[in-house]
């Protein structure tokens, strides 16, 4: 057998009982708020999957077999799809999604940080669903698997087979600390501050605590779940979009880059590649759509259309999902430059989906270099990042991975047609979920929901869900026979 089984289960065991502590928080909110029938069914899940955890640490033996890549393909595949099964038990025992396809497709939307919903009334469930609902992004944003490994950092598995696991596309961060597991660590550390910092500034811009637990959540694993069917367009104040437009650019960034901040490396910071395209896409297609938008004969306040703008492109670049305003009344050129921040997404190593902007500036040097060739056969063209030479393999596996996810997410907007949603939403459905970032276009746009859409449509979203938290590769690798052959290395 080419996967050690005891290794994988062993992981999930260690999920479970990660899972099983993250209901303490609904818990608590369920008794603050008198709401004992859910806090019944959240003590219940938390006690299932302390009892799966335990079982499993118990009957399931360290195993002698050396944790190999394989193991952690494996790992994180099921690690998402049984996160988001536990996930959904709540929402179906309260009675909140009695349906349990819908339940587990608001589950995976929320572990996978993606915020697409299929609820029609948020603000008639109960204030401790919808706590477990934020939490999830939270749990999700820097993944579930990350969590794992910072709790096993003394059981010998290898975090870094975990992670690379978890992001496959060909391009893995750079390690600024000895061990990868302090790696990890640091970077949650990083992930706590703008949690608590965020809350904080919420609060002093007039939300209850509530709403900016649930907001900070989703603002820093940029999920986009709110607790108001119009999400942050509910709060009319332009403090509260500004400092959720802020926090979504920072937790859309390479969060290695600030270990580098941390270290005094401002130079580099700065000089990053990938952060200078990603700022760029902010700046340059905000300006684009607003003089669009004046030229149209747009007369809102120019400081609010402005906000709206860039409130709408931060969330979608860096796949977050919030919405203040309905870009599907913008001129079809803004239409067009969501569509390709969607598809764009965040940095590489942050909670943000999508291709990542690492991808697209090699992709852009290639071009560049292939223009180059052309005009000049004989001179050489090195690829350069960040004013390092970027080897051959790097570049085909860029190639490689934006080509799969193109050509996945056609496959999936296929079966999606088949089953009768018209094109445009179909499109927009699975590019959304593949880039984990929420509204799409037409029946699933930004003042809708996926309620509508065929159950095996939902499932094949989920599907396409976590293949792009995955980054397309490691799902797709457990349906490839080499996989499960033996005889293969």
């Amino acid at each position: 057998m080419t996967v050690n089984l005891s290794n994988v289960l062993r992981i999930l065991g260690f999920l479970s009982l990660v899972l099983a502590a993250a209901f303490i928080l609904p818990i608590a909110t369920a008794i603050y708020y008198g709401e004992y029938f859910c806090m019944r069914v959240f003590i219940y899940t938390a006690f299932f999957a302390f009892f799966i955890g335990s079982i499993i640490r118990k009957y399931i033996p360290s195993s002698l077999v050396k944790f190999k890549p394989r193991d952690g393909f494996l790992s994180v595949v099921l690690a998402w799809l049984f996160g988001s099964a536990l996930g959904a038990i709540p929402f179906v025992a309260t009675g909140a999604i009695p349906n349990a396809i819908d339940a587990y497709f608001e589950s995976v939307s929320g572990f996978t940080t993606t915020g697409s919903s299929i609820l029609t009334d948020i603000e008639v469930l109960p204030r401790s669903v919808l706590m477990w609902r934020g939490f999830t992004h939270w749990l999700g944003g820097m993944g579930i698997v990350f969590l794992t490994v910072a709790f096993l950092a003394n059981t010998g598995v290898k975090g870094q087979l975990m992670t690379d696991a978890e992001s496959s596309g060909g391009l893995n961060s750079d390690k600024f600390l000895p061990r990868y597991n302090d790696v990890i660590k640091n970077l949650y550390y990083i992930y706590i501050f703008f949690t608590f910092s965020l809350i904080f500034l919420y609060l002093l811009g007039g939300m209850n605590l509530f709403d900016a637990m649930n907001h900070s959540f989703a603002t820093v694993g940029t999920g986009g779940f709110s607790t108001y069917n119009d999400s942050l367009g509910h709060f009319k104040s332009l403090y509260i979009h500004w400092i959720t437009i802020v926090y979504m650019i920072l937790c859309g960034t390479n969060f290695s880059l600030f270990i580098l901040l941390i270290r005094g490396k401002w130079k580099s910071f700065i000089k990053d590649n990938e952060l200078r395209l990603y700022l760029g896409i902010i700046f340059i297609f905000s300006i684009i759509i607003f003089v669009t938008m004046k030229l149209k004969g747009w007369n809102t306040d120019n400081d609010r259309l402005f906000t709206n703008i860039v409130f709408q492109i931060s969330s979608v670049l860096t796949t977050t999902g919030f919405a203040t305003h309905d870009y599907e009344i913008w001129p079809i050129t803004g239409q067009m430059l969501i569509f390709f921040c969607l598809l764009i997404g965040g940095c590489s190593s942050s909670t943000s989906g999508g291709i990542k902007c690492v991808r697209v500036v090699l992709a852009l040097k290639l071009i560049k270099r292939a223009i180059g060739r052309k005009l000049h056969p004989s001179r050489i063209h090195p690829i350069k990042l960040n004013g390092r030479s970027v080897s051959q393999d790097i570049s085909i596996n860029v190639i490689n991975f934006i080509f799969t996810y193109l050509f996945f997410m056609l496959i999936c907007t296929g079966i999606l047609t088949l089953v009768g949603t018209d094109l445009i939403s179909s499109l927009s459905a699975v590019a959304t979920c593949m880039g984990n970032m929420g509204p799409g276009f037409n029946i699933v746009g930004p003042t809708k929901n996926f309620s509508s859409l065929p159950e095996i449509s939902k499932f094949v979203l989920c599907l396409a869900m976590i293949a792009g938290r995955l980054e397309v590769f490691t799902f797709l690798m457990l349906f490839s026979p080499h996989y499960w052959n033996s005889n293969k290395p």
